[in-house]
């Protein structure tokens, strides 16, 4: 990667602003070896979302994909 990235920018979703209820789908991904589950994200007015421009190499995002606690739900507020 080459910075700063203007082509293919990244987008998030604020987590705290999804409503599990309405706003995710369970869905499944097939793949010839194995089968994932995973959750599909409907867009809502109510989400909070950041365009992040001029990423840079050195620049790094780490979040939860997947957690093996079933308890887990997303909502948790992680920006500011």
């Amino acid at each position: 990667m080459k910075g700063p990235v203007r082509d293919w920018p990244l987008a998030m979703c604020d987590p705290g602003t999804i409503n599990p209820e309405t706003d995710l789908e369970p869905c499944d991904l097939v793949y010839a070896d194995y089968v994932v589950e995973n959750r599909q994200l409907y867009h809502s007015n109510k989400q909070r979302w950041f365009y992040l421009s001029d990423h840079m190499p050195n620049e790094a995002w780490v979040f939860l994909q997947s957690d093996t606690d079933a308890k887990t739900k997303p909502g948790r507020k992680l920006f500011i």
